[in-house]
């Protein structure tokens, strides 16, 4: 037995070598404190998520399960839970397991059931946008969506990953990069500063022919200093690290393409087809070219980026929904139009996020 299999044993009293791996997955969850209890809509069954982001669903199912007392969702849970075996006199040969936890303010509720299941699937994440901090938000997606990727690596394993996603993973670590939070709260709690970050950065530094960054990141990696940090991060907003932003933008795109897009019952996909294909009209209706999700007109580009909620209703909150955001991209005739290139600092370029798409008339709010 290993030393991580003896901690978790601290968590979850009655885990042993025989037991398969979901049940390990168990205690990891007891260990952070992350245990939730959702009942499945349909199945005799209950769900407990382990990792639920924007680019996989990793739940466990509780087959067959019965609840003897209530779950306070609130209210912490005290080590260790319990987990015993007893055989099913009804069933010779077979038996149950019997989950004992408790809480904190003497709650205590006890879970009975056949087996337990892993279901992990991974999903396309290109098109996600999450904007909750104005300013350079083309950067903020992508700090978003590479540390959802490292997330995933950390918390479920090497193998979870395709090779394009471990070619961006690093970037996370690269502290002038992930500056560009898309949270309010500094990421540096979270994700650590490591040369293997430099290295990735000035990969793609290299790749996009920004030769000027590369010379930055290679004195950075000499000096890793505050200021060199700063020198590094903002220079990232000007216009001539728009290469650099698409070469990242391009592996981003051929790392969530090689996974299935998320698919829903048949009416919420039907509501989803319908907006897209509504927004595709409005907008050739006022003369954009293009198809879903990315349409230009003069000096205005429109990419249409979504919210998606989870395939499983039973992991859904009321703000967790199906919803569209529009990063409008305005650049000035005599500036060269790239991608998203409004969203750069400079004389001549304006970017937006619009949360209707009816706010946008050629280019501007309306």
């Amino acid at each position: 037995m290993t030393d991580r299999e003896k901690e978790l044993q601290k968590y979850l009293d009655g885990l042993n070598h025989d037991y398969p791996a979901p049940f390990w997955k168990l205690a990891e969850i007891l260990e952070l404190q992350a245990l939730e209890i959702c009942h499945a809509r349909e199945e005799k069954d209950i769900l407990i998520p382990y990792m639920m982001n924007d680019a996989v669903e990793n739940y466990l199912i509780l087959k067959n399960c019965t609840m003897t007392g209530e779950y306070h969702a609130e209210s912490p849970v005290l080590y260790p839970a319990r987990l015993a075996q007893e055989s099913l006199k009804s069933e010779q040969g077979k038996c149950e397991y019997l989950l004992s936890v408790r809480q904190e303010e003497g709650n205590a509720f006890l879970l009975r059931f056949s087996s337990i299941e892993e279901k992990m699937t991974c999903y396309q994440y290109h098109r996600i946008g999450h904007f909750w901090v104005k300013g350079q938000e083309q950067w903020r997606q992508l700090v978003y969506i590479v540390g959802t990727i490292h997330d995933k690596y950390e918390y479920i394993g090497e193998n979870i990953c395709n090779d394009a996603e471990k070619e961006l993973m690093p970037l996370i670590e690269f502290p002038p990069f992930r500056d560009w939070s898309p949270i309010h709260e500094s990421l540096d709690g979270k994700y650590p500063f490591t040369y293997e970050g430099i290295d990735a950065m000035e990969q793609f530094a290299k790749e996009s022919g920004d030769k000027s960054y590369v010379r930055l990141i290679q004195i950075y990696r000499k000096f890793p200093c505050k200021m060199l940090r700063r020198i590094l991060r903002y220079r990232l907003t000007f216009p001539k690290s728009e290469a650099l932003y698409r070469k990242i933008r391009e592996k981003v795109e051929e790392a969530s393409g090689a996974y299935e897009e998320r698919e829903y019952g048949d009416e919420l996909q039907k509501v989803i087809f319908r907006k897209r294909m509504e927004v595709d009209r409005i907008l050739k209706g006022k003369g954009y070219q293009g198809k879903y999700p990315d349409y230009r007109k003069d000096i205005t580009q429109i990419v249409v980026t979504e919210e998606h909620p989870f395939t499983k209703e039973e992991f859904e909150y009321d703000d967790y929904t199906f919803r569209m955001r529009f990063m409008v991209s305005v650049v000035k005739r005599h500036q060269q139009q790239g991608y998203l290139s409004g969203f750069f600092s400079g004389k001549g370029r304006i970017g937006w996020i619009a949360e209707d798409i009816e706010e946008i008339v050629d280019g501007k709010e309306a």
